[in-house]
């Protein structure tokens, strides 16, 4: 994961919470999480909801990445 922060420049990873047990730690120790006002970030902390999580893959999947 800590590779694909530094090579995919529009990568977007989203975790539940659960950064340690679902390896997306690497991910996040590459770059930050997402806030209000700042979105220079790479990591959508979505809290425990998974049904939240795949909802915010499809739209951002229907807007063409825009």
């Amino acid at each position: 994961m800590g590779y694909l922060a530094e090579n995919v420049e529009n990568m977007i990873v989203s975790s539940a919470d659960l950064s340690n047990s679902d390896k997306t730690d690497g991910f996040l120790k590459k770059t930050h999480a997402l806030q209000k006002g700042d979105f220079t970030g790479s990591f959508l902390q979505a809290g425990v909801a998974e049904l939240t999580m795949a909802c915010i893959a499809n739209g951002h999947c229907l807007t063409d990445g825009e």
